[in-house]
């Protein structure tokens, strides 16, 4: 004797959506219902802003953008404007104005070199030593002495043997031209210490 099994009524819905008795109302549903994730009727980007790549085949709409890799990614993401590298941009010009060497009070040893460069933000001196200066329990610091061996300005702290230090043109013209390196020791007195390293003189 053979066993009849009865089968499984199929899916219903909702009364009176038309889909109570629709053998594939569940199909019906989800590709009815529009995805809140999804935002705006037809966006097939999901809720992390990913596109989804069924898109491409399911409908047939969608034009077929280049497409690459294993996984059928789309390549139509814009690609961010160009910015000019290092190598494009315009280097800054300079020009050396002046140059000295420095060299020991004592012995005329040449230790250094300073010069005066002009470059496109202005005039800046810089400083450079061959060998280590020995700051003792102090700190290096560069002036400018006027040629009436009178008058001097700080143009700030020598570290590591070289430096930059940005200075006026009207500096120049009023006189200052030497060059000095000093030790300094750590106190509060702002004037030279009269402890001269090396010392030169920019053409006027």
């Amino acid at each position: 004797m053979c066993e009849r099994r009865r089968r499984a009524p199929p899916h219903e819905g909702p009364a009176g959506t038309g889909l109570d008795r629709c053998p594939f109302a569940r199909c019906v549903a989800v590709t009815t219902v529009p995805c809140l994730a999804a935002g705006r009727r037809g966006d097939s980007r999901d809720a992390f802003g990913r596109g989804d790549p069924r898109r491409l085949h399911d409908d047939p709409a969608t034009p077929h953008v280049a497409v690459g890799g294993r996984h059928g990614r789309s390549r139509s993401r814009p690609r961010p404007p160009h910015r000019a590298s290092a190598v494009e941009r315009a280097p800054a010009s300079t020009t050396t104005v002046a140059q000295a060497e420095l060299d020991t009070l004592d012995t005329r040893e040449r230790l250094g070199e300073a010069a005066v460069v002009r470059t496109d933000s202005g005039i800046d001196l810089r400083v450079a030593t061959t060998t280590t200066l020995d700051p003792g329990d102090g700190y290096l610091e560069v002036w400018l002495i006027n040629r009436d061996g009178k008058r001097m300005v700080s143009v700030g702290v020598l570290d590591a043997g070289a430096g930059t230090f940005p200075i006026s043109q009207s500096l120049l013209d009023q006189g200052y031209l030497v060059v000095d390196i000093s030790r300094e020791p750590f106190d509060e007195e702002p004037e030279h210490s009269g402890d001269s390293l090396v010392r030169g003189t920019l053409p006027a």
